[in-house]
């Protein structure tokens, strides 16, 4: 591995329970034919899939806008949630 590899770690979120998650994102197409842009989180800054994968996992080194992250209370995992804008004008 590169220092460069190192240097830039994906952006990282601690939860409560102390464990370190790091940010991916992968283009993904649905079955309906929709292509699709998901989030997750892994627990190894370094993560390559294990499975030969044609839409290969890119890490982000930026929070993306938009999105708001959350916290299970329970098992403590980790995900985001996209913020929807209202599109209601006010009638003034």
């Amino acid at each position: 591995m590169s220092i460069l590899t190192w240097i830039f770690k994906p952006w990282s979120h601690q939860n409560s329970m102390g464990v370190r998650y790091y940010l991916f994102k992968k283009d993904v197409v649905l079955r309906g034919g929709k292509e699709q842009r998901i989030y997750f989180f892994n627990v190894n800054p370094h993560y390559r899939s294990q499975y030969l994968d044609l839409r290969p996992a890119y890490p982000v080194y930026i929070f993306p806008q938009g999105y708001t992250l959350n916290e299970n209370k329970r098992n403590g995992f980790l995900t985001l949630t996209r913020n929807y804008v209202s599109t209601e004008e006010d009638d003034d």
